[in-house]
């Protein structure tokens, strides 16, 4: 990677966007003299601090400098990642004092995550590139799935799915300890099975799901924003999950499918099969 580029991108996007160097660096939690080295050129951002800084001015520098050197610094991001997802759901398990059951759910998550986390860590050839990827986005799936139908979908997606299929038996072990969204496991399934991207905040969705105690059907738009809109920053549609997880009034639900219908409208492709065959 070409670091005087990188550095000159930086300090043109931060001056875009009304920053200074000590504003960055206070926003993004690093020091005022790591910001003032990339800018010169002296040094080259690490991962995560790659993945900090697009978030905190809204600028895919993963995208914009896409060469090889970059692309390895995106293991670094997705280590991070899963690191705090583990992180976050430990610290939930320990702060449950009286719910056996739920410890040993968020206990199962946690050995998921680290089982899907290694897997991704170490699979460095992304194969999905050069082989034909399964299209599941036909099958048939409705709000009045039981879990039992919803599990023996699941089940055989997984196993026709040519990757990704720790990241599906994980959703299965979501579906059967979840009382809702059983549409919405399914749906999540068929999208990590069908496309060869963008798997971890699919998971990370999946995972609001998970500790989402009532039906939402929000969550079944949601979910495919992230197909339809490759390229866009996934954050947004994580937090939007959130939201919808935390929407209890009519009034806040409308506010989540407004913004549903706005990245529908700014989506790069209008239906998942025409993403599917254009990935």
């Amino acid at each position: 990677m070409d670091q005087p580029k990188i550095g000159n991108k930086l300090a043109e996007i931060r001056k875009a966007r009304g920053l200074t160097q000590s504003e960055l660096a206070e926003k993004c939690e690093v020091s005022f003299r790591t910001i003032q080295r990339i800018e010169n050129g002296k040094v080259t951002p690490r991962g995560f601090t790659i993945k900090t800084l697009s978030t905190a001015l809204d600028f895919d520098f993963l995208k914009e400098f896409s060469d090889n050197s970059l692309r390895n610094d995106k293991s670094g991001a997705r280590r991070f990642i899963f690191v705090q997802i583990i992180i976050e759901q430990t610290i939930e398990l320990f702060n449950l004092k009286t719910n056996a059951m739920k410890k040993l759910s968020i206990l199962t998550v946690i050995l998921g995550l680290l089982g899907l986390g290694l897997f991704s860590i170490t699979h460095k050839v992304n194969a999905q590139e050069n082989t034909k990827l399964t299209n599941f986005l036909s099958i048939e799936s409705n709000k009045e799935l039981s879990q039992k139908e919803a599990i023996k979908i699941i089940d055989e997606i997984n196993k026709k799915a040519k990757y990704h299929n720790k990241a599906i038996d994980l959703i299965k072990t979501y579906a059967e300890k979840s009382d809702s969204n059983y549409d919405t496991y399914v749906l999540i399934s068929k999208l990590i099975g069908s496309f060869g991207h963008s798997t971890i905040p699919e998971m990370e969705i999946a995972q609001v799901v998970f500790f989402t105690s009532h039906d939402c059907n929000l969550f079944n738009d949601i979910a495919p924003l992230i197909f339809l809109n490759t390229g866009v920053h996934n954050d947004i549609y994580v937090k939007l999950a959130k939201s919808a997880s935390m929407a209890e009034t009519e009034n806040e639900k409308d506010k989540i499918r407004k913004e549903i219908e706005k990245y529908k409208a700014q989506a790069k492709f209008n239906t998942l099969d025409e993403a599917f065959r254009n990935q």
